[in-house]
């Protein structure tokens, strides 16, 4: 009789997502105490006035450790909630910790796109360009298995995606840059309208590929394409 848990429905089983969440947690953690013990003892956070590679750096490590919380929440936090029986200390320690510093790291972006603005946009643009080409080819990947008879079709579907995706990522792009042509007022607000319209353009994509017989995919991507295009026509005629 093996001690191994059973698999879950991503294919691994209980222990080795307990060990990629724990793996992430520490990443996740490691890379604000690196910045916090490089503002107390050397050097102190970037500034207006600093070189372009070093703020760029200190915001993809941010985005890196954002991103590891995240995962590691998503791995362990649900198996949590659901079973009892697997809670132990090290396992609710690990995942509060995770919990705590994606929090943290929450609060930084919300200051960061309140006070400099128009970073929300240019920030969910850079993090949604290569997220949705993943999410794509995993979604084609599962239903190439689930369809093996439309295996190339599905190929085809998904090389169609990938290139309306890159067309969209480019006029999104262009909306971007509208915010920069508006007064500082309204800069936030044009960002978080063009980002979570590109988000939604997206997510219309995603779900077209898992989905393809809704009407959800459809509908996000016309009223997303649509207000996209407006916006950089409002640019353009300006």
């Amino acid at each position: 009789m093996t001690s191994e848990l059973p698999p879950t429905t991503t294919g691994m089983t209980t222990q080795r997502r307990f060990r990629v969440a724990a793996v992430l947690t520490a990443a996740g953690l490691a890379i604000p105490l690196f910045w916090l013990m490089r503002r107390l003892f050397a050097h102190p956070l970037p500034r207006a006035d600093v070189q372009p590679q070093y703020v760029f750096f200190f915001v993809a490590s941010a985005a890196v450790a954002t991103l590891a919380c995240g995962g590691a929440i998503l791995l362990a936090v649900p198996m949590l909630v659901r079973d009892r029986s697997l809670r132990t200390p090290t396992r609710i320690g690990f995942s509060v910790t995770a919990v705590l510093t994606g929090l943290l790291l929450v609060t930084f972006w919300t200051s960061m796109f309140l006070k400099v603005p128009g970073s929300f946009g240019f920030v969910g643009f850079f993090a949604l360009a290569p997220g949705i080409p993943v999410l794509l080819v995993v979604a084609a990947v599962h239903r190439s298995r689930a369809e093996s008879l439309k295996r190339w079709p599905i190929v085809a579907l998904t090389i169609a995606l990938l290139i309306l995706w890159a067309v969209a990522s480019y006029v999104a792009l262009a909306a971007n840059y509208v915010v920069l042509s508006t007064s500082p007022r309204t800069q936030n607000g044009v960002g978080y309208l063009a980002t979570l319209t590109y988000a939604a353009f997206g997510s219309g994509l995603v779900v077209l590929m898992r989905k393809p017989g809704t009407r959800l995919p459809r509908v996000l991507l016309i009223v997303a394409g649509v207000v996209l295009l407006l916006m950089v026509l409002f640019w353009v005629a300006a």
